[in-house]
C-alpha cells in the first residue's frame, strides 16, 4: 500500500501504451484520451501510424502520457522491423507504462488476429504484461442501442479475451473529445489496476527479460526445427535404403526364377528330343 501511496501522491503521471491491429482506432483513442487531435488518424486498410509516437497532456495535477504504436499485425513490416518499433515505443514510455490499452474495434469482425493479440503482447512483453492490460473497445456507438456489456455477454471469444486481461475492459466513443467522463472513468480503472499491481508500472527490465526469453524460445524453436529436418532426412535416407534393398531382393528373386525356368526348359527339351530317344534305343540294342 505504501508504494501505491507514493504513486498517488507523488507520481501523478499515467503512461498509457496503445496496442492493437491496424484500423482498430488506436490513434483516435489517443486523441480522445488527450482531449485534442495530436495523433494522425484516417480510415485506411494500411497502418497510418508508421512509427511510435509520444504525446502528453497535463490535466489538473495528473500528467497523461500516451504512446501510439504501429499495427501489431502490420503486413508491410517484417518481424525484425516490428520488433525495432516495439523497442522504440518502450524507450518512449520510460520509466514504463502503467497500462497497455489493447484496442479492439467493435464494428469489425472478430478475427484470429484479435484472438492472438493477448498472446502477442505476452510473447513480446512477457507474461506479466497481462496484469497491466485493459481491453479498450472503440465504436461502441455502432452497437445499435445495445450496451457493451450485453455485446460482450453474447460473445464467448470476447469474454475469453477479457478474461486473459484480468476481466478489465472499457469502451470509448471517439470523436467526442469534449466528453471527459468516459476518459475519467478509464483513468480511474487504470488507477485501480495500478493499485492491484502494488503501485508499480511495467518496467524496461521486464521488457528486456521478456525479449531474452523470446530470443531463447526462438533459438529453441530453431534447434527443434533443425532436428526435425535432420530426423526427416534420416528417415528419408533409411526409407530410400530399404527401398533399394527391396529392389535388390526382388531382382535376385526374379533372376533365380528366370534361371530355374531356363534350367527346367533345358531339361524338358532334352527329354523330348527324338534324336536322343533313338540314341537311347541303339544303346539298348547293343547292350542286348
Amino acid at each position: 500500500m505504501k508504494t501505491f501511496c507514493s504513486y498517488s501522491l507523488v507520481n501523478k503521471q499515467q503512461t498509457l501504451f496503445l496496442v492493437g491491429k491496424t484500423g482498430s482506432g488506436k490513434s483516435a483513442s489517443g486523441n480522445t484520451i488527450l482531449g485534442h487531435s495530436v495523433f494522425r488518424e484516417d480510415a485506411s486498410a494500411e497502418s497510418v501510424t508508421k512509427t511510435c509516437e509520444r504525446r502528453e497532456r497535463l490535466e489538473g495535477d495528473r500528467n497523461i502520457v500516451v504512446i501510439d504504436s504501429p499495427g501489431i499485425f502490420d503486413t508491410d513490416k517484417t518481424q525484425v522491423q516490428l520488433k525495432e518499433d516495439i523497442e522504440q515505443c518502450v524507450k518512449l514510455s520510460v520509466p514504463g507504462p502503467h497500462a497497455f490499452l489493447l484496442v479492439i474495434n467493435l464494428k469489425s469482425r472478430f478475427t484470429k488476429e484479435e484472438k492472438d493479440t493477448v498472446k502477442w503482447i505476452q510473447d513480446n512483453f512477457g507474461s506479466a504484461a497481462a496484469t497491466y492490460t485493459i481491453v479498450l473497445f472503440t465504436h461502441a456507438d455502432l452497437l445499435r442501442g445495445k450496451s457493451v456489456e450485453d455485446y460482450v455477454a453474447e460473445s464467448k471469444q470476447l469474454q475469453t479475451l477479457i478474461h486473459q486481461c484480468g476481466g478489465r475492459y472499457h469502451s470509448l466513443i471517439n470523436g467526442q473529445s469534449s466528453d471527459r467522463k468516459q476518459v475519467t472513468e478509464l483513468l480511474d480503472k487504470i488507477d485501480e489496476m495500478v493499485q492491484i499491481n502494488g503501485g508499480d508500472h511495467y518496467t524496461n527490465s521486464m521488457y528486456y527479460k521478456a525479449q531474452r526469453e523470446l530470443e531463447e524460445e526462438e533459438v529453441r524453436a530453431w534447434w527443434e526445427e533443425e532436428e526435425r529436418k535432420r530426423q526427416a532426412e534420416r528417415e528419408r535416407c533409411t526409407n530410400e535404403y530399404e527401398r533399394e534393398r527391396q529392389k535388390d531382393r526382388e531382382k535376385r528373386e526374379r533372376d533365380e526364377k528366370f534361371r530355374f525356368r531356363c534350367k527346367l526348359l533345358s531339361l524338358t527339351q532334352t527329354t523330348r528330343n527324338p534324336r536322343n530317344r533313338h540314341q537311347q534305343k541303339i544303346i539298348y540294342f547293343d547292350s542286348s
